[in-house]
C-alpha cells in the first residue's frame, strides 16, 4: 500500500490520513528521497505514474457512482471491495469478517450518511445479509454483495 502521495510533489499539507488494521510497518521517505531515486531508477517513476494514474480511475469510478448509483447499491459495492481486499474468510460457514470498519468510515467511503448506512446496515442485518457490531461487519450472503458489483 502507498499512501502519502503528495510528498511526490513536495506539498506541504496532506489531504488524507491511514490507520493500519493490523500490525504493519511503513518505509518513509522524506520528499527529495523520492525524487531522487525516481531519478536514478526511472522503472520506479513509472511505477508511480501506474500507482497515480490507477487512484485516479478509482476516484473517477467512485465519482460516477455517488452520481448515478442508490446509496444502497454503493454501500454493497464498498461491501464488496473491502470484503475482497481486507476480509477474512471465517471458518467453518464461509461468511466474511471485516474488521476496524465504523459506521462513519462505511458512509464515507460510500458517499453517504452515517444514517442511511444504519438504516441500509439494519435491513441487512434483519434480512440475515449481514452481522454489525462494533466496528465489524461478517458478511453472510455474498451473493448479495456480488449482484451489486
Amino acid at each position: 500500500m502507498v499512501f502519502g502521495y503528495n510528498a511526490f510533489a513536495e506539498r506541504s499539507t496532506y489531504s488524507v490520513s491511514v490507520m493500519a488494521i493490523q500490525a504493519s510497518q511503513a518505509v518513509v521517505w522524506d520528499s527529495s528521497t523520492i525524487r531522487r531515486l525516481m531519478l536514478e531508477h526511472p522503472r520506479l517513476a513509472l511505477n508511480v505514474i501506474e500507482m497515480v494514474i490507477d487512484r485516479l480511475v478509482d476516484f473517477e469510478d467512485h465519482y460516477g457512482q455517488r452520481a448515478t448509483l442508490p446509496a444502497a447499491q454503493r454501500i454493497a459495492r464498498t461491501l464488496a471491495q473491502l470484503a475482497s481486499r481486507i476480509g477474512t474468510n471465517t471458518k467453518p460457514n464461509g461468511a466474511i469478517l471485516i474488521r476496524e470498519l465504523s459506521t462513519r468510515d462505511l458512509a464515507d467511503l460510500s458517499g453517504t450518511t452515517i444514517y442511511t448506512v444504519s438504516r441500509v446496515l439494519s435491513d441487512w442485518q434483519r434480512r440475515s445479509i449481514i452481522k454489525k457490531d462494533r466496528k465489524r461487519i461478517i458478511i453472510f450472503d455474498q451473493a448479495h454483495f456480488s449482484r451489486a458489483t
